[in-house]
């Protein structure tokens, strides 16, 4: 493995394109030779030049894997960049380059799947998956399961790879930092991601309801932006609850908001494998969240957190109000998630990534 590509159309940034940035970066220090390939206006290409990647350009559309012009022009880059390893990240990417890879020889097809859902059984499908893919990345137990759930035999089992996201600690600033000084001595309870039906935030807001009424005196951050905005803070307002919960809107620096809070708080209804989470558990935060999806992989209740039953609000309510009343409680399931977080150390999920593709 010596020319490497990572293949990705995405013009948003997310979870994939994070970890193909990071993958590209370490790829690139260690000395080997890698292109990003996708649109040249997309969030990714214009990360990758700041980090000294080299980005082709390739403009890309949904339907572009119809297109024969377009799929020779990257059989192209393929066969002039001598790639013997490529990367794709959505199901898009994956249509669009099986073929030129195909034919221009790759011999690392890799496919990294992030959302647990269930492979379409279509013709093109298995094709691709059981005659062109030479590796699917998963990074989590929960999608590995997903993924042979309409088809056991799209793709043989020794080719799905598990790989957890990664932590890196260079990518966090040392600071004592905050958003947000407590009053007295409040417990601080953070939630950050986007503010989408996906990832419940609205259940955090009726366990404030509930909080307030009992009388007790705390806070919750919610960091994030998204097309729920308008109507969470309308649920806030109405629920006079404006002087308990602050929504923070983007926050650039990950650090200064863990800095301000003492318990992550994560509803989410379910995650490929949270990103948010690894990075509450390496900021030495106890979890709280639904009982769901991949969540169990990464909190042991009890020990780092609390796992709660789906959408039980007066569970998740109790969770909360233990925290509030037993600032060791926090200490000791702090403690513990720090220590977990080192499984997800990204130097080593680095190293088990290159001896797989040796």
């Amino acid at each position: 493995m010596k020319n490497i590509c990572f293949f990705n159309s995405e013009k948003k940034w997310g979870g994939g394109e994070k970890w193909h940035l990071k993958m590209s970066s370490l790829f690139t220090k260690q000395g080997y030779k890698v292109i990003l390939t996708g649109n040249a206006d997309g969030e990714l290409a214009a990360r990758a030049i700041k980090n000294n990647i080299f980005v082709k350009e390739i403009k890309i559309k949904k339907l572009s894997y119809l297109n024969p012009v377009k799929s020779y022009k990257i059989y192209k880059i393929f066969k002039e960049n001598k790639i013997d390893t490529l990367f794709m990240n959505s199901s898009q990417d994956l249509k669009l380059c099986s073929i030129p890879a195909k034919c221009a020889g790759i011999k690392n097809v890799v496919y990294r799947r992030g959302m647990p859902h269930p492979i379409k059984n279509t013709f093109l499908n298995r094709i691709i998956f059981s005659k062109v893919l030479t590796h699917l990345i998963v990074n989590s137990k929960e999608i590995e399961k997903s993924i042979f759930l309409k088809n056991n035999k799209i793709i043989s089992k020794d080719k799905v790879i598990l790989l957890y996201n990664g932590i890196d600690k260079n990518d966090y600033e040392d600071t004592n930092a905050k958003l947000y000084e407590r009053e007295d001595n409040e417990i601080i309870f953070g939630n950050s991601g986007r503010l989408v039906e996906q990832k419940g935030q609205n259940y955090l807001i009726e366990a404030t309801k509930i909080l307030k009424a009992k009388g007790y005196k705390f806070k919750v951050l919610i960091a994030g932006m998204g097309r729920l905005e308008a109507q969470l803070e309308q649920e806030i307002n109405e629920n006079y609850l404006e002087n308990e919960i602050i929504l923070l809107g983007f926050v650039k620096n990950i650090e200064i908001f863990m800095n301000s809070i003492d318990v992550f708080v994560f509803p989410s209804h379910f995650e490929g494998s949270a990103n948010a989470i690894v990075e509450a558990m390496y900021f030495s935060k106890p979890i709280i969240c639904f009982d769901i999806s991949s969540m169990p992989e990464l909190v042991k209740n009890e020990e780092n957190g609390y796992l709660v039953e789906h959408e039980n609000v007066e569970e998740l309510t109790k969770r909360m109000e233990e925290f509030i009343n037993n600032n060791e409680l926090i200490k000791k399931m702090g403690d513990k998630s720090k220590e977990m977080s080192k499984e997800f150390d990204i130097m080593e999920i680095f190293k088990k990534l290159q001896e797989i593709l040796a």
